[in-house]
C-alpha cells in the first residue's frame, strides 16, 4: 500500500535552450513514500510521474474514496497514486498529461493534453483538462472536463455500475479504472475504455495496457 510523506524535490530550472546550470528552487509535494525507491532522472523536456499503470488486473480498482484519495497499488506493478498527491503535484505548475494505450493484438496509441490539473478533496478532486492531441479520438477531455471524481462508495450510481473511481459525466466515454477484462472485447459497460477511444465508435474496448504519466516540466523524472 502507499503511504503519504512530505518531502523535498531538489529539481532543476532549465534555461532558455534548456542547459542544465545550478539547481535554482525547491518544492514540497505529498507523494508515496514507495516512490523515493524508483529511478530520477533528468530529462531537457522536463520529466513524468506515473500516477496510474493497468497491465495485469492484479489489482483490484473497486476501491473506496479514501483509497483513491491516499493511493494504492505497487509503484513497479498496478497502482493508482492517489488524487490527494495527485492534486498537491498538478497545482505547482504547469502540467501535461499523456495516456498511453495498448491493446490486446499490441498496438499502442496515446492521447496527449497540454493542460492537466484536479482541484482539492473539497472539491471532489474535479477535473481540468484541456489541449488534446495524439492517435486516439478524443474521449478524455470534451466529455469528462469540469466533472469530479467519485468512487462506488459516495453512492455515485456510474461508478458503482463501473466498480472504479473516475471522473464521471452520464457515465463515461474513457473510463481507465473500470474492470480489467481478460479478453479484448467486453460485453457490458464496466470496461476500461469505452466507444470513440479506440477502434470504432461503437464498440467497447478493454485495454490490455495503460499508463498514465503526468508532465512535470523541467524537473526530476520519477522512473516507474
Amino acid at each position: 500500500m502507499f503511504t503519504s510523506k512530505i518531502f523535498s524535490i531538489v529539481y532543476n530550472i532549465f534555461k532558455q535552450r534548456h542547459t542544465r546550470h545550478s539547481l535554482q528552487q525547491m518544492i514540497s509535494i505529498y507523494t508515496p513514500v514507495c516512490v523515493s525507491n524508483g529511478v530520477i532522472h533528468l530529462s531537457g523536456g522536463g520529466g513524468w510521474t506515473v500516477f496510474q499503470r493497468r497491465r495485469d488486473g492484479s489489482v483490484s480498482f473497486n476501491r473506496r474514496w479514501s483509497e483513491y484519495r491516499d493511493g494504492f497499488g505497487e509503484p513497479h506493478g498496478e497502482h493508482w497514486l492517489g488524487n490527494q498527491h495527485l492534486h498537491q503535484l498538478s497545482n505547482q505548475g504547469q502540467y501535461s498529461l499523456r495516456i498511453h494505450l495498448q491493446d490486446w493484438s499490441h498496438a499502442h496509441k496515446h492521447a496527449l493534453y497540454s493542460t492537466f490539473r484536479i482541484s482539492d478533496e473539497d472539491d471532489h478532486y474535479r477535473l481540468h483538462v484541456s489541449g488534446f492531441s495524439g492517435s486516439v479520438q478524443d474521449s478524455f477531455s470534451w466529455y469528462h472536463d469540469q466533472h469530479v471524481f467519485s468512487t462506488p462508495d459516495t453512492g455515485h450510481i456510474c461508478a458503482e455500475i463501473s466498480h472504479a473511481g473516475w471522473w464521471f459525466h452520464q457515465c463515461f466515454y474513457a473510463n481507465l479504472n473500470g474492470v480489467y477484462y481478460k479478453v479484448g472485447v467486453a460485453s457490458t459497460q464496466t470496461v476500461k475504455v469505452m466507444r470513440n477511444l479506440w477502434h470504432r465508435q461503437d464498440l467497447k474496448m478493454s485495454i490490455y495496457n495503460s499508463m498514465v504519466p503526468v508532465l512535470i516540466p523541467n524537473v526530476l523524472h520519477w522512473l516507474f
